[in-house]
């Protein structure tokens, strides 16, 4: 029987699914701090999956994958949702958005 490394974090009824397609899955439950590294790299994982996916399903499906991971970092943190908006529209204010497509490609220092 053939055997295939993972060593990743999950969704919760992913092993269920392996079980159904004949699979046996070998898993174990994270300590918290296990968790919350875990969930920054499954972020970076799907991010590096939407970028590197082209067609609008795809795509769609990986920003899906992402709003999840934050979603269990924000209740990990405990993150209040409303404040975390408004941060977000503050640093907009401050910074701006990705409205205008400005790529920056160098600075000359004085």
């Amino acid at each position: 029987m053939q055997q295939k490394i993972y060593r990743k974090l999950v969704r919760d009824r992913i092993p269920a699914i392996i079980r159904k397609d004949g699979g046996i899955p070998k898993t174990r439950t994270l300590s918290n701090a296990e968790f919350r590294k875990a969930l920054f790299k499954k972020l970076l994982e799907e991010a590096n999956e939407a970028h590197d996916t082209w067609c609008l399903e795809g795509v769609m499906d990986e920003l899906a994958d992402i709003q999840e991971v934050i979603a269990a970092i924000i209740v990990d943190l405990k993150i209040d949702t409303k404040l975390l908006d408004e941060v977000r529209r503050q640093r907009a204010r401050v910074r701006g958005v990705f409205e205008k497509k400005v790529f920056l490609e160098s600075v000359k220092i004085k």
